[in-house]
């Protein structure tokens, strides 16, 4: 099946369904720090049981990102998200079971795979599905409304989860992520009835993995990605702890500031969609990003400067950072290898982003921990120096997408 030709007019009531089951998606993710230590008193977990809580979501990411993303082009793009949106209803729901008999983690483990494969289901299906349903000439904005998915949701949970455990236990808020989850799903399913079938693969196979895998731009994409995501969670993972115990701040007020700092984030998204649709090129936008983050991340790890200082480079650093997440993944269905490959080519951008979140905490932990808090935005830097590499590569494959979109302009 050829692709269905882009709409005159940009559908913006889908456009912005279509984030909010990104949102809603994202609330599963923000939900787990603020009840970590009820989960913790209630289920008996240790330290490395609470890890997993909050990692597997990104384990499954990184191990099977472009696979689930394979799966979504096969069954189609719509049916994907509303999928992804089932499972975490169902994910959510399950893991609340686990209070309800001593020795429940596993539920709550079990909830937490299936939330996993609905929310990377959620986001490589959406892509395509904003591509399809914005006009050329709005399509960038809308991927960067799009961007905003991950902060927008992380932090309306970590603000709302407080007021629900105080009045309530932890389950309450997997209710909620679960209830948000349906809503969305629900609407969105009304919405999208009767949208023409996007492009499909036929169920996946080796073939649609690899001819993926051969795509340099996606390798470029992946990469990118996978260095934002280092950068943003090293400097952002760690800054709670390096503003109470190098600056002397109380702890619930560090992590307060570093909740409003990844809002800010979104707001870092929402921007670059509006500068790329102002003609600004995606690899200057991934360039711009990374460059700003290596500049600002020296400063805020500097006990030299004022705290206040030290905090408004934070902001800066999550603003300039936020312009390559809505950049990279608008970006995927643009440069995915043919259109039956766009979710394939988001599974594995998003791969790349989950295996940054991953790696960057133990790296970053172990710099910290022998070279003290100075090495930390050497690292920064190294790798962001290494994204700006990536960046210029990213402007010979934009030229020759550009090229091979408008051969009479070559």
């Amino acid at each position: 099946m050829s692709p269905p030709a882009p709409p005159v007019a940009t559908r913006w009531p889908r456009v912005l369904l279509l984030v909010a089951a990104g949102v809603a998606a994202a609330l599963h993710i923000g939900k787990v720090p603020p009840a970590m230590p009820d989960l913790r008193a209630d289920l008996g977990l240790d330290l490395v049981g609470a890890g997993w809580v909050l990692s597997l979501i990104a384990t499954i990411g990184a191990a099977a990102g472009t696979a689930i993303g394979a799966g979504a082009d096969a069954v189609g793009h719509r049916r994907g998200v509303l999928l992804g949106m089932a499972l975490l209803t169902g994910g959510s729901l399950l893991g609340s079971l686990s209070a309800l008999a001593p020795g429940g983690a596993a539920a709550l483990f079990a909830g937490r795979a299936v939330e996993g494969a609905g929310s990377i289901l959620v986001a490589v299906s959406v892509p395509a599905l904003i591509w399809r349903s914005a006009a050329p000439r709005d399509v960038r904005f809308a991927f960067g409304l799009w961007g905003a998915w991950l902060p927008l949701g992380v932090s309306a949970m970590m603000a709302a989860s407080p007021f629900l455990l105080a009045r309530f236990d932890w389950p309450a808020v997997w209710w909620a992520a679960s209830a948000v989850s349906a809503l969305v799903g629900v609407a969105l399913a009304v919405e999208t009835r009767g949208m023409p079938a996007g492009a499909r693969t036929g169920w996946p196979g080796a073939s649609v993995v690899l001819a993926v895998g051969r795509s340099p731009a996606a390798w470029t994409l992946a990469g990118s990605f996978f260095l934002y995501s280092l950068c943003f969670m090293t400097v952002l993972g760690f800054l709670p702890t390096f503003l109470t115990e190098e600056r002397g701040l109380a702890a619930d007020a560090s992590s307060w500031l570093v909740g409003v700092a990844v809002l800010f984030n979104a707001i870092g998204n929402v921007l670059a969609g509006w500068l790329a649709m102002r003609g600004l090129r995606r690899w200057a936008l991934v360039g711009i990003a990374f460059a700003a983050m290596a500049a600002c991340a020296a400063g805020i790890f500097s006990t030299a400067l004022p705290v206040a200082a030290g905090y408004a480079l934070c902001l800066l650093y999550s603003v300039l950072g936020g312009l390559l997440p809505a950049t990279v993944m608008g970006a995927a269905p643009a440069f995915a290898p043919r259109p039956q490959l766009v979710s394939s080519t988001s599974g594995m951008v998003m791969q790349g982003s989950y295996l940054g979140q991953l790696a960057g905490a133990p790296l970053v932990g172990l710099l910290a921990s022998r070279l003290g808090w100075g090495a930390v935005p050497l690292f920064v830097a190294a790798s962001c120096l290494t994204g700006c590499a990536l960046a210029l590569a990213l402007r010979a494959q934009e030229r020759r997408v550009e090229r091979r979109s408008h051969p009479a302009q070559a």
